[in-house]
Order: C-alpha cells, then sequence, then structure tokens
C-alpha cells in the first residue's frame, strides 16, 4: 500500500543559507536570494549562520543586492563577524607559516589540514571560509619532538580537551585511548587551538599515514 506524505518546505532562512552557499552564485541563486528578503527573521537567520559556519558565504551573497533588499540588521551583524573571522583567518595563516617553518626545519614530515589551506585552495580567499582551530598531520613517530618544539615556541597542551592524564585510568580505558586517540590539543601564545594529528583515523595502520605523509 502506497501512502503520500505531504513534503513540508523548509523555513525561508535555511532555503536562503543554502542559496547563498556558493561562492560564485547562479542566477537563480540570485533570484531566491531576493525573492526571500522580505520573509526573513532576522536573529533566526544570524543564528542558523553562525551554527553551521557559513556566516562568511552569506555575507558575500547578500552583499551583492541592491541596498534595501536585505535589511541592514542582518548585514551590520554579519559584516562584524566576518571581519573578526578575517582577523582570526589572517592569525592562523601566519601561525600555519610558522608552524611550516618549525616542522620543516627538523625534517618532519607534514601536512596542513583543513582550515586556510582548503580555505585558499577551493574558496578563493581565506576570509570566505570559518576559522577555527589549525590542523597539522604528522607521523606519530614523531609526535614527542613535535610537542617539545611547542613547548619550546610557548605552545601549551590544552587539558581540557586532551588526555594527558592517560597513564593514570584504567587499563581498559588505557588500551582504547591509544588505540582510538589520534590527535593533541595545544593552545598557541596568541590564543589560538592547535590540532596535531598522527593519524586520520584509527582504522588506518600508524605504518600506512607514515607511508602517505613521506
Amino acid at each position: 500500500m502506497s501512502r503520500n506524505f505531504p513534503l513540508t518546505m523548509p523555513a525561508p532562512e535555511i532555503r536562503l543559507l543554502c542559496a547563498c552557499c556558493r561562492i560564485a552564485p547562479s542566477d537563480e541563486d540570485v533570484k531566491l536570494q531576493a525573492a526571500l528578503a522580505a520573509q526573513i527573521n532576522s536573529a533566526h537567520l544570524i543564528a542558523l549562520a553562525k551554527r553551521h559556519r557559513v556566516e562568511p558565504l552569506l555575507y558575500h551573497n547578500l552583499k551583492r543586492h541592491d541596498t534595501g533588499v536585505f535589511s541592514s540588521v542582518i548585514l551590520d551583524a554579519l559584516a562584524k563577524r566576518v571581519q573578526r573571522n578575517t582577523v582570526k583567518s589572517l592569525r592562523a595563516l601566519r601561525i600555519n607559516v610558522q608552524l611550516s617553518r618549525m616542522l620543516r626545519a627538523h625534517d618532519i614530515p607534514y601536512l596542513p589540514l583543513k582550515g586556510v589551506t582548503i580555505a585558499q585552495r577551493y574558496y578563493g580567499s581565506i576570509s570566505l571560509r570559518h576559522a577555527n582551530d589549525i590542523d597539522f598531520w604528522i607521523p606519530e613517530r614523531s609526535l614527542e619532538k613535535v610537542r617539545a618544539l611547542l613547548a619550546e615556541q610557548g605552545c601549551r597542551p590544552d587539558t581540557e580537551n586532551d588526555f594527558q592524564d592517560i597513564e593514570e585510568r584504567g587499563e581498559q580505558h588505557r588500551r582504547f585511548l591509544r588505540e582510538h586517540l589520534h590527535d593533541d590539543m595545544w593552545i598557541h601564545p596568541e590564543g589560538e587551538l592547535l590540532e596535531i594529528h598522527w593519524r586520520l583515523s584509527p582504522a588506518i595502520p600508524s605504518a600506512a599515514n607514515t607511508r602517505i605523509l613521506t
């Protein structure tokens, strides 16, 4: 027996976010953005953009429209958030360069992950992607050396997010963490969070991760 279920149209704020997730929107995207403008709840839209980390792309799209199409409340709030994101992205880029130089100087293979690397390659501008932490992938054999180098640079372990007390835990818990834990959280002197990965997945053996890097 077939059943027909009514399809509910997503909220206009959700539809607008989806229409703004291109760097170069299509003509259809632009028309839909303008058509939805009068239906938008400003607070709801901004909260959704923050939740899904697309504030830079949303602002990039909305500011293209003529004055008055979108509320100045939305545009002004997004402009402030995007400015802060740009500053954070530039700081992350500088720290990425510093870390790259440090690792190369000590002949440690590495690969920057996500963050400004993806922003530069696929967004065309580091300011268009939400900036969060700074991720690096290194061989597991280099982990202790990298930890020592980070400490020399004034970085400190993020003890709220890591497992520095692993040896104090029960054997079963220790075994689980050693098998599944694959990143180290550190705080840079400038306040940025560094995430050092030595495996991309617990399912990939350490030797295979090292071969990929080298």
